[in-house]
């Protein structure tokens, strides 16, 4: 293998992660126009209000709680700074979450 060849692989390996990172970012970018879903949305998002603000109860609640059968504290991390940034529009939800997964 001559030098070029070699070159050009350490190259490609360094973009790959870029490269993926990009193709799921285009792929899931129709995903900013949907709004809420009607399978868990409802129960987590719409009608509960605990994950509403960075106050003690909030953050007591997020490390306490298995809603709907799951310990997730960082997902209701994640929740809570949408909600402070976003409120209730379901564009930065899904903002968050697709940046989360290209990263």
């Amino acid at each position: 293998m001559d030098q070029e060849t070699s070159r050009l692989g350490r190259l490609a390996l360094r973009l790959a992660p870029f490269l993926a990172a990009g193709a799921a970012f285009l792929a899931f970018l129709p995903a900013l126009r949907n709004g809420f879903v009607s399978w868990d949305d409802p129960d987590t998002i719409l009608r509960n209000e605990h994950f509403r603000g960075l106050a003690w109860s909030n953050l007591r609640w997020m490390f306490t709680s298995t809603q709907m059968g799951n310990y997730q504290p960082l997902s209701w991390l994640t929740l809570a700074l949408d909600y402070k940034l976003w409120g209730l529009e379901p564009f930065g939800y899904h903002l968050t979450n697709l940046l989360l997964h290209c990263g």
